[in-house]
């Protein structure tokens, strides 16, 4: 039932409100419903200093809103997008506590077809880009067959790679494979055993071999045939423009494309255009204090992911948290995705750790 309950809040994002889509704060009504309103027991978030530089990152733009000379609906507009992220993350950590199953059968199916909505309207080449999130929340589930997730994940990443030409796939893997190798490298060649020794020697060596090749592959085909490299390093020259003329505070929330356009000179196609970097972005529209909060916001998500007990797993989102953002803003979907990651990454980094725990304990 709550998988197609997904499916049709996925379908309602056909109607989008500009702030939000009508599928989203549908989802988020639900899920704040079963998060607070439905009678369980007291829940608390363990990692408070997230939700604290999250709020102070809300404060920040009300300052924005009250004494900037920005357009105050771009600064609202920005401000709603962070409160719906703050909801959606102690709404999305709370369901998870209290009935991880039935959360993710509700989050995922409307995931996946919110996904499919937004790019209905583009190349099929553009749409093979999105279903890789799937996968990766598929990979949360690590108490559960972790193999078979596993190559799940290489297959599509690898798809992507070479049919859809997808940066983030491409990056991700390369990652994901790099840090497998180095990882089973380092274990194995600590141990006494020759054979194992004279493997991982054997695998580095078709890695190095792998790399060139893959690195010829890339630039004969990939980049040349992506039309959009050239207007992207453009877009990233603008974002350090914009942050060298406006340091502290930046041009304003929502403000990259009209000051590019308007103050710097820029002709870009589209008033919706924007860096494709969510670090970019929010260095060029908040500034050097924007940019310090959002920091350490991550600065505390990545220490616990660091810290967890189930390192291959906690350690490649790490690497997917960094990677995709080098990609992606909090446009569409992406904000949400932004939120998911969030909650469920500390929820599962948690839970590792109290069953790390319990464990301890039963062995004493």
């Amino acid at each position: 039932m709550l998988i197609i309950l997904g499916i049709l809040f996925g379908l309602l994002n056909l109607i989008d409100l500009e702030i939000a889509g009508l599928g989203e704060i549908a989802f988020t009504v639900i899920l704040f419903y079963y998060a607070y309103i439905k009678k369980h027991k007291k829940i608390n978030f363990t990692n408070k200093k997230i939700l604290v530089y999250i709020v102070l990152f809300i404060i920040y733009i009300m300052f924005y809103f009250l004494l900037s000379r920005v357009s105050k609906i771009l600064v609202l507009k920005n401000l709603m997008k962070w409160i719906i992220i703050f909801v959606q993350i102690l709404c999305i950590y709370n369901c998870l506590v209290k009935n991880e199953k039935t959360t993710l059968d509700f989050m995922l199916p409307y995931l996946l077809i919110s996904k499919y909505i937004e790019c209905i309207n583009v190349s099929r080449e553009w749409f093979l880009h999105y279903f890789i999130l799937i996968f990766l929340f598929i990979l949360l589930l690590r108490h559960k067959n972790k193999g078979k997730y596993e190559i799940l994940l290489y297959i599509v990443c690898l798809f992507y790679t070479f049919i859809g030409k997808s940066r983030i796939a491409l990056v991700l893997f390369a990652t994901l494979v790099g840090y497998k190798l180095i990882y089973s490298f380092l274990k194995d060649f600590s141990s006494l055993n020759k054979m194992k020794q004279l493997k991982n020697i054997f695998v580095v060596m078709m890695a190095i071999v792998w790399g060139i090749i893959g690195i010829n592959y890339i630039s004969n085909k990939v980049t040349t045939s992506t039309e959009s490299n050239n207007e992207r390093i453009l877009l990233i020259e603008i974002a350090f423009e914009e942050f060298k003329n406006n340091m502290l505070v930046g041009v304003g929330p929502g403000n990259y494309n009209n000051y590019a356009q308007n103050e710097l000179g820029y002709s870009l196609r589209g008033k919706e255009l924007s860096t494709h970097n969510i670090y970019l972005e929010i260095l060029s529209e908040y500034g050097l204090i924007g940019i310090s909060i959002f920091g350490m916001m991550l600065v505390q998500l990545i220490k616990q992911l660091f810290n967890a007990k189930n390192n291959i797993y906690s350690n490649f989102l790490i690497v997917h948290l960094i990677v995709y953002y080098l990609f992606s803003t909090f446009a569409g979907m992406n904000r949400l995705i932004f939120a998911i990651f969030i909650a469920s990454s500390l929820y599962y980094t948690e839970k590792d750790q109290n069953l790390y725990l319990e464990n301890k304990n039963e062995k004493n």
